[in-house]
């Protein structure tokens, strides 16, 4: 373990995350100033403070998006041809794919990767 923040229940989880998250790095820059780092956290964490400091330090990130009606709305499509699939077949079906989304608080649109089955 490389931190552990104890906190009141009534906060958000994700609420110091992106201060933890810039003090573990800076200090892992020091010992392994040429590594590349990549942060990884489910939805609870992807909060817009923490994805641009990501993106302002050069540091790689993989966090899930909470599902909502937007991006429901992207991969609608290809959920229905998996369910058309998998009725015809009868298998288990798996899709990864990618697309871009942009949420309102957002300064840009960012890449999402999706995984239905």
């Amino acid at each position: 373990m490389l931190a552990c923040v104890l906190r009141p229940s009534k906060i958000d989880g994700a609420q110091h995350a992106a201060a933890v998250i810039k003090l573990l790095i800076t200090r892992l820059r020091q010992a392994w100033p040429d590594t590349r780092f990549v942060v990884r956290a489910d939805s609870g964490f992807c909060r817009r403070r923490l994805l641009q400091w990501c993106e302002r330090s050069a540091v790689g990130y993989v966090i899930g998006l909470a599902r909502n009606a937007r991006l429901h709305a992207a991969v609608e499509v290809a959920e229905a041809a998996l369910a058309d699939a998998y009725k015809a077949s009868g298998a288990k079906q798996r899709l990864i794919g990618e697309f871009s989304c942009a949420a309102k608080s957002w300064p840009h649109e960012r890449r999402v990767i999706t995984r239905l089955e």
